[in-house]
């Protein structure tokens, strides 16, 4: 038995329990993310210097939860790097527009321009949102909306109030 082969069925456990939480969570299959963690192991095998005092374990564990969140989202077709977005297509800027109902746009007449701008941010990517919270990657999703705020000028603190705001006026 060859030093890879030892270490893969040292580490089998590892790469079939990952491909299995992250099947249960989403719809990609599990054969896919077996492959796609087998190819993981393959190079974190490659990869690994032990003279860095880490476990390969550890060093496993830790690629294969890169590798299978890049392979998410080439699967879904999303990407997680921040994307420049055109003037046309921020069209949360303007505080009420003729695409929403008539609730939503009196909700916006209502509350602060950052929990306006906040709603459009919410309207505006609910797809890659909702993918994102089915797969168990609520920390991405709320990533993903901070930096919409981030790049309309809204930092953590007038989002919470933002969001407050919102939960006032809905309840109200």
């Amino acid at each position: 038995m060859t030093e890879m082969e030892q270490a893969y069925s040292d580490n089998k456990k590892i790469i079939e329990g990952k491909a299995f939480s992250i099947a249960r969570r989403t719809t990609i299959p599990l054969d896919e993310l077996t492959a796609e963690c087998n190819l993981i192991f393959c190079e974190a095998y490659h990869k690994y210097k032990p003279n860095r005092h880490t476990l390969f374990s550890t060093w496993l564990w830790q690629m294969l939860e890169w590798g299978i969140s890049e392979f998410a989202s080439r699967y879904y077709g999303l990407s997680y790097m921040p994307v420049e977005l055109s003037e046309a297509q921020c069209w949360w800027k303007t505080a009420i527009t003729d695409k929403l109902p008539n609730a939503v746009m009196e909700l916006r007449k209502a509350v602060s321009n950052e929990a306006s701008v906040l709603i459009g941010i919410l309207l505006s990517c609910p797809q890659e949102v909702i993918l994102l919270m089915m797969g168990g990657d609520s920390w991405r999703a709320r990533g993903r909306l901070r930096e919409l705020m981030k790049k309309e000028g809204i930092n953590q603190n007038k989002a919470q109030a933002a969001i407050n705001e919102l939960k006032e006026a809905y309840d109200g």
